[in-house]
């Protein structure tokens, strides 16, 4: 069974589901007597009592009511715009399309050398791409496959897969008829010829988002905050709820973090109204506990939680990037033509069928499980082909690797094994220089010693680069071994090889480097020396400051003894005489007498008032 994939955007895809349009609606009465249409992998379901005319009418009615549920929203509907600017004809958009392509088409057939670019260009992309197109095709083929991907056929032997996703949630039920699902999806893939569809990724601490026009990304925003403490796997906010609301410096961080990335989803959302008002769709990925931020009261005026142009994403988009809003975008747009097995036959109990439940097909265990086995067939050789173009690693690459300086100089000696001192071998095609270079489990001095070695004993090649176009150098994380490059560079000198392609820094001697440790180790000692000064001034301070509060403290008990000392049989503070009076309505303070309390007061703000002014030097 062969697949092609196209673009829902695409007038290739309009034409096929045109296509299918017509073969469902031509078929639809004998479809309607059969109750089912099997093909491989999909059973289609039509109530017994509609008829075509009543499914073309329901169509026709959705589209002009803007409050329908079960319909697409903003495309075909024109639902969100009063004013009926959204409101296009699925026909003029259609022809308009094909005219545009048409002229793309004629214009291209003069320009050859444009293929020629593009090709060359995919070429010069970054090894790392084919990784990303790899994951792209798995999650498009888990789309496109699933057993309950809406399929419409073509002819007798062709058929139109699309993501079930893309369909509103009360048409995703058993019971909606193919008929009213197929216009549903070409009018989808005639408005996408000119509106626009918005993807927002959310998740804790992280939002992207992006706004696309067939394949071109208009706008696009990504913002990342502080919500998450490491090691503790959840938001600060579903912390606060499960426990106690922590008070840490790093907690209010956190909550001010979540505050700003709600604050950052709002005001894209608003600077963004216009391009959410006219697209078709809204493609949205974001957890449960999230949605409030995105549904919040200060953007209902542009999105709502009841808007029937969201869609939910269906598939795990990992991180919030740029880069996953285009996978989710790339991946959501895409449907599948492909052959219809002829084998293929289907098993419907009567009971099931009189019943009004849906047909059970036989085999549908084992085309699933045949699926399976196909994916793990095709990762299999996936990797078996990507080991087979693997170059094994040679002695020198692993002595590099292992930081062995002995077993690199011993190898050096040997002329078969000096003649490979250049060759790319490992997954990232590395030399044993970079092998050298990039060993951060050993000593950096022992790294340092594997890079002398290579260059001065072996006189490797620094200008060869990886698999993903980094020199050795660039590798390098310890300074030391930066150093080992740059002395080889002034030992080998400049016309070795061209070391601006190399990336290595200006070339460095002997005589340089030792400049450059005595340089330091006299930085050094200025440092020591000018603590060893600051020292021993804050010392002399301190003992300042203690000889001055010592000579206050004899000074006041100086002042005291003699107050004391002239009122002896009178009231400390007011000198009246206290000697006829009882001891039971005398005050005391310290070795003091006051005759009341007033007197006590007014002493203790005296000595308040002194002890300031000494303080102040007055």
């Amino acid at each position: 069974m062969t697949m092609e994939t196209h673009l829902l955007y695409t007038s290739e895809a309009l034409k096929l589901l045109e296509q299918a349009e017509k073969r469902v609606q031509s078929n639809h009465d004998e479809l309607v007597k059969s109750q089912q249409y099997a093909v491989p992998g999909r059973v289609y379901h039509h109530d017994a009592d509609t008829s075509s005319s009543e499914d073309e009418s329901a169509i026709d009615s959705q589209s002009d009511d803007s409050e329908d549920d079960s319909g697409l929203s903003s495309g075909d509907e024109g639902e969100g715009a009063a004013d009926g600017s959204r409101v296009e004809s699925s026909d003029s958009v259609a022809n308009d399309a094909r005219r545009q392509d048409e002229q793309q088409n004629e214009s291209s057939k003069h320009k050859p050398h444009r293929k020629q670019a593009q090709a060359h260009k995919q070429k010069q992309q970054k090894p790392g791409r084919n990784k990303k197109v790899a994951e792209n095709r798995h999650l498009i083929h888990q789309q496109l496959s699933a057993a309950n991907a809406p399929a419409f056929p073509i002819d007798d032997d062709n058929e139109v897969v699309l993501p079930l996703s893309l369909l509103p949630k009360p048409l995703r039920t058993p019971g909606v008829g193919i008929a009213q699902q197929c216009s549903l999806f070409r009018s989808l893939s005639a408005n996408l010829q000119q509106q626009t569809v918005v993807v927002l990724l959310i998740r804790s601490g992280r939002f992207a988002g992006g706004v696309f026009k067939r394949d071109k990304c208009l706008i696009h925003r990504a913002c990342q905050r502080y919500t998450i403490r490491k090691g503790q796997g959840k938001a600060q906010s579903a912390q606060d709820n499960s426990k106690r609301k922590a008070k840490s410096m790093g907690a209010q961080l956190r909550r001010a973090g979540e505050i700003s990335l709600k604050e950052d989803i709002h005001e894209t959302l608003l600077s963004w109204k216009s391009h959410i008002e006219s697209a078709c769709l809204v493609l949205v990925s974001c957890p449960k506990t999230m949605t409030s931020t995105v549904f919040a009261d200060s953007v209902k005026d542009v999105i709502t939680r009841d808007d029937d142009r969201i869609r939910k994403v269906p598939f795990d988009i990992g991180r919030p990037t740029f880069e996953s809003v285009c996978v989710t975008h790339d991946v959501m747009m895409h449907m599948a033509a492909r052959s219809i097995d002829a084998n293929f036959t289907s098993d419907v109990t009567p009971n099931s069928a009189a019943a009004g439940q849906g047909p059970v097909v036989g085999g549908k265990l084992e085309t699933i499980k045949d699926t399976e086995n196909a994916k793990e067939k095709e990762i299999e050789e996936e990797e078996e082909k990507k080991k087979a173009l693997i170059v094994p690693l040679t002695p020198l690459h692993e002595a590099a690797m292992d930081g062995d300086v002995d077993k690199i100089l011993e190898w050096l000696m040997v002329d078969t094994i000096a003649d490979q001192i250049n060759i790319q071998a490992g997954e990232n095609f590395s030399t044993p220089l970079h092998f050298a270079a990039e060993s951060v489990a050993i000593d950096q001095a022992v790294a340092a010693q594997c890079v002398s070695a290579l260059l001065l004993k072996g006189h490797a090649d620094p200008c060869v680069l990886d698999v993903r176009g980094r020199p050795p150098y660039f590798l390098a994380a310890h300074d030391k071994v930066r150093e080992a490059f740059r002395m080889a560079r002034g030992t080998l000198g400049e016309e070795y090889c061209d070391w601006k392609d190399a990336k290595v820094g200006p070339a460095l001697t002997e005589d340089a480097m030792q400049a450059k440790k005595e340089k330091e180790a006299e930085k050094r000692r200025q440092k020591r020396a000018r603590q060893k000064k600051k020292k021993a001034a804050d010392k002399a301070q301190l003992e300042a400051a203690e000889k001055a509060k010592k000579d206050e403290e004899e000074k006041q008990k100086q002042k005291l003894s003699t107050v004391g000392s002239t009122t002896r049989t009178g009231c400390h503070w007011c000198n009246s005489d206290i000697s006829r009076k009882p001891r039971k309505s005398l005050f005391f303070l310290h070795d003091f007498k006051f005759c009341s309390s007033d007197c006590v007061k007014k002493h203790k703000r005296a000595q308040i008032a002194d002890a300031a002014m000494a303080r102040m030097g007055l």
